[in-house]
């Protein structure tokens, strides 16, 4: 357990020397951080024997000499350490020919997410095709004679086929509430997005 000073909390004594202590409690949580972080990465390796190991990028290196010191003329020289942003693991959606502008909208905040390359956009997204839409996919790649098309010029031959041509604008003129307040919004937001 990682023990501290009580002058911490204690009114009247010097920032600098709180500054400093805290320092030391910041520092030796950092250290066990990256302990515990190395053990869990050796422990994953260990429990799978006939995993290729992946290259991981060093661990970063603290040192009790970083300093966490707050300036006050408005910098921070010494800034905590920089973790990378995890990204949420999601399923790709699967399409059969259902609401194809919702499916589409899910595939390219996938792409986004993701980061997919442009070249193979096409090619995880027709993983995923079903039922009539993976009949509609294998007639129109014959169609094209064994021709690249890229993602929008698929889109857009999916929409026509599915449904997506469709100007939403005019389904939100033709809206009327039928029933009480709460459904007439529901059914604006979805014709909205």
């Amino acid at each position: 357990m990682i023990k501290y000073n009580n002058s911490l909390m204690t009114p009247g004594v010097d920032t600098n020397i709180r500054f400093r202590e805290l320092k030391e409690v910041l520092d030796a949580l950092v250290f066990r951080v990256d302990s515990v972080l190395q053990n869990t990465q050796l422990s994953a390796s260990e429990t799978n024997p006939h995993k290729v190991p992946q290259q991981q990028p060093p661990a970063p290196q603290y040192t009790t000499e970083r300093d966490f010191s707050v300036k006050f003329n408005g910098t921070n020289e010494g800034t905590p350490p920089y973790y990378p942003l995890r990204r949420p693991k999601r399923e790709f959606p699967v399409f059969e020919g259902n609401d194809v502008l919702k499916w589409i909208y899910k595939c390219n905040q996938y792409f986004d997410v993701e980061e997919v390359a442009e070249h193979d956009k096409l090619k995880l997204a027709f993983y995923y095709l079903d039922g009539m839409a993976l009949c509609w996919h294998q007639n129109f790649m014959r169609s094209l004679g064994g021709q690249v098309v890229p993602w929008p010029e698929y889109v857009e031959a999916l929409c026509c086929r599915f449904g997506g041509e469709r100007n939403p604008l005019e389904e939100l003129i033709e809206l009327k509430q039928k029933n009480d307040l709460e459904t007439y919004i529901k059914d604006f937001d979805i014709l909205w997005n």
